[in-house]
């Protein structure tokens, strides 16, 4: 079985958003969330289109890649990043800032942004 899940609406907030799939991929964009952001998926890739997070923002990817932009700089954010069998553009480790990032890839790629 194969699924995509896409999640979209700038209009209004969202308080905050989990998803969890096997063989489907994700997509979320542009969305405002005041707490926090669960993406899980086993088969797929993630993406997120300019979203907003209002204190976490959680991506793990299995035989997937993961890739997007997350608004805010770069400075909001402490960001704890682990990668298997792929490449990052992100640090495994930055501390500091008022939100949480971190990622999570095994088999694939994190192609993350920052965007004010």
């Amino acid at each position: 079985m194969y699924s995509f899940f896409a999640f979209s609406n700038s209009s209004f907030f969202i308080a905050a958003l989990s998803v969890n799939t096997t063989n489907g991929h994700i997509k979320v964009s542009p969305l405002s969330f005041t707490e926090s952001v669960k993406l899980d998926t086993n088969g797929g890739d993630i993406l997120c289109d300019r979203i907003n997070v209002g204190k976490s923002l959680n991506l793990k990817s299995k035989n997937g890649d993961i890739t997007g932009a997350i608004l805010g700089g770069w400075a909001d954010f402490s960001i704890v990043c682990k990668i298997k069998n792929g490449n990052s553009n992100l640090p495994a480790l930055k501390e500091g800032g008022d939100k949480s990032f971190s990622a999570d890839c095994n088999n694939g790629d994190i192609s993350i942004e920052f965007a004010t």
